[in-house]
């Protein structure tokens, strides 16, 4: 009789360990595209931003995802928050990503 209901939770938990995951995974490829996209020598926050949204678009994982790049002189930063499907309480609904990349920039031959 209580075998049931426990592997009913156990089914429920690995499903939502495994959304979890995957949005997660989503969310660092995203961060880490908009980072290398904003860090290019010709890049810009905005460029990075676009690349992160088109990935999270492709791969299903807009809805309600939030996206921030910034880029300096040196470093181009991104972070990106992707919303998980909640399937069983007590399990975080946003999960988070960053990633940071040095920029590129154009070094003359006199000054190597």
């Amino acid at each position: 009789m209580i075998l049931v209901p426990v592997l009913v939770a156990l089914v429920v938990i690995t499903v939502q360990l495994a959304a979890w995951y995957h949005r997660a995974t989503i969310a660092r490829a995203a961060a880490w595209r908009a980072a290398t996209e904003a860090g290019l020598l010709t890049g810009t926050a905005d460029q990075g931003e676009r690349a992160a949204r088109d990935l999270l678009d492709d791969l299903g994982a807009q809805d309600g995802a939030l996206v921030t790049v910034s880029r300096s002189t040196t470093v181009a930063t991104a972070e990106v928050a992707v919303r998980v499907p909640r399937l069983a309480p007590g399990f975080p609904d946003v999960v988070r990503r960053s990633a940071r990349t040095p920029v590129e920039r154009f070094v003359g031959e006199s000054q190597r």
